[in-house]
Protein backbone atom coordinates (compact mmCIF):
# COMPACT_ATOMS: atom_id res chain seq x y z
CA UNK A 1 0.00 0.00 0.00
CA UNK A 2 1.17 3.50 -1.08
CA UNK A 3 1.38 5.94 1.51
CA UNK A 4 0.26 9.43 1.25
CA UNK A 5 2.13 10.75 4.70
CA UNK A 6 5.89 11.81 4.07
CA UNK A 7 8.73 10.57 5.85
CA UNK A 8 9.04 14.02 7.90
CA UNK A 9 5.15 13.89 8.61
CA UNK A 10 5.80 10.09 10.12
CA UNK A 11 9.29 11.28 11.74
CA UNK A 12 7.28 14.17 13.41
CA UNK A 13 4.49 11.99 14.57
CA UNK A 14 6.87 8.89 15.65
CA UNK A 15 8.25 12.14 17.88
CA UNK A 16 5.32 13.61 19.21
CA UNK A 17 4.13 10.09 20.16
CA UNK A 18 7.46 8.71 22.10
CA UNK A 19 7.65 12.23 24.18
CA UNK A 20 3.89 11.79 25.43
CA UNK A 21 5.32 8.33 26.19
CA UNK A 22 7.30 9.41 28.70
CA UNK A 23 4.65 11.30 30.82
CA UNK A 24 4.41 9.23 33.87
CA UNK A 25 1.01 7.33 33.97
CA UNK A 26 0.04 4.23 35.23
CA UNK A 27 3.03 1.83 33.96
CA UNK A 28 5.16 4.32 36.34
CA UNK A 29 2.86 2.99 39.58
CA UNK A 30 2.77 -0.86 37.91
CA UNK A 31 6.43 -0.98 37.41
CA UNK A 32 7.30 0.64 40.74
CA UNK A 33 4.70 -2.04 42.44
CA UNK A 34 6.24 -5.13 40.58
CA UNK A 35 10.18 -3.26 41.76
CA UNK A 36 8.77 -3.20 45.41
CA UNK A 37 7.07 -6.69 45.59
CA UNK A 38 9.36 -8.98 43.95
CA UNK A 39 12.46 -6.93 43.31
CA UNK A 40 14.98 -5.66 40.93
CA UNK A 41 15.19 -8.04 38.24
CA UNK A 42 11.17 -8.00 38.06
CA UNK A 43 11.12 -4.45 37.93
CA UNK A 44 13.09 -4.81 34.70
CA UNK A 45 11.58 -6.94 32.94
CA UNK A 46 7.71 -4.71 33.75
CA UNK A 47 9.69 -2.13 32.28
CA UNK A 48 11.19 -4.33 28.98
CA UNK A 49 7.06 -5.51 28.45
CA UNK A 50 6.33 -1.36 28.62
CA UNK A 51 8.53 -0.20 26.24
CA UNK A 52 7.89 -2.79 24.08
CA UNK A 53 3.87 -2.72 24.56
CA UNK A 54 4.67 1.22 24.17
CA UNK A 55 6.62 0.65 20.96
CA UNK A 56 3.96 -1.57 18.74
CA UNK A 57 1.14 0.52 20.31
CA UNK A 58 3.32 3.46 18.09
CA UNK A 59 4.19 1.64 15.18
CA UNK A 60 0.59 0.12 14.76
CA UNK A 61 -1.09 4.04 15.55
CA UNK A 62 1.63 5.18 12.67
CA UNK A 63 0.13 2.47 10.47
CA UNK A 64 -3.64 2.83 11.21
CA UNK A 65 -3.06 6.93 10.43
CA UNK A 66 -1.57 6.26 7.25
CA UNK A 67 -4.16 3.65 6.36
CA UNK A 68 -7.04 6.19 7.11
CA UNK A 69 -4.74 8.92 5.38
CA UNK A 70 -5.13 7.09 2.28
CA UNK A 71 -8.67 5.67 2.43
CA UNK A 72 -9.59 9.61 2.98
CA UNK A 73 -7.83 11.00 0.11
CA UNK A 74 -9.00 14.34 -1.29
CA UNK A 75 -11.23 14.34 1.72
CA UNK A 76 -8.51 14.79 3.86
CA UNK A 77 -8.12 18.24 3.26
CA UNK A 78 -11.85 18.90 4.31
CA UNK A 79 -12.17 16.87 7.15
CA UNK A 80 -8.93 18.91 8.48
CA UNK A 81 -10.73 21.83 8.34
CA UNK A 82 -14.06 21.38 9.64
CA UNK A 83 -11.50 19.62 12.72
CA UNK A 84 -9.63 23.17 12.88
CA UNK A 85 -13.27 24.90 12.98
CA UNK A 86 -14.50 22.61 15.72
CA UNK A 87 -11.39 23.70 17.73
CA UNK A 88 -11.68 27.31 16.83
CA UNK A 89 -15.23 27.38 17.68
CA UNK A 90 -14.46 25.53 21.14
CA UNK A 91 -12.37 28.31 22.13
CA UNK A 92 -14.54 31.12 21.01
CA UNK A 93 -17.47 29.31 23.39
CA UNK A 94 -14.82 29.13 26.14
CA UNK A 95 -13.44 32.54 25.76
CA UNK A 96 -16.94 34.16 26.07
CA UNK A 97 -18.04 32.12 28.92
CA UNK A 98 -17.81 34.09 31.98
CA UNK A 99 -14.54 33.68 34.11
CA UNK A 100 -16.17 31.67 37.11
CA UNK A 101 -14.28 29.20 39.20
CA UNK A 102 -16.00 26.35 37.93
CA UNK A 103 -15.52 22.56 38.52
CA UNK A 104 -14.21 19.85 36.36
CA UNK A 105 -17.61 18.43 35.27
CA UNK A 106 -19.03 21.57 35.03
CA UNK A 107 -15.83 22.58 32.34
CA UNK A 108 -16.42 18.76 30.82
CA UNK A 109 -20.34 19.53 30.04
CA UNK A 110 -19.33 22.85 28.51
CA UNK A 111 -16.80 21.45 26.42
CA UNK A 112 -18.96 18.33 25.30
CA UNK A 113 -22.76 19.91 24.93
CA UNK A 114 -22.45 23.77 24.14
CA UNK A 115 -19.75 23.44 21.52
CA UNK A 116 -21.53 21.55 19.27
Amino acid sequence: MQSNLSISSITALFTAMVVLAFVPGLSVLAVSARSAASGFIHGVFATLGVLTGGIVYIVLAIYGLTVIADLMGSHSALINCLGGAYLIRLGVVLWRKKQKSRGLKATLRLLCCRAI
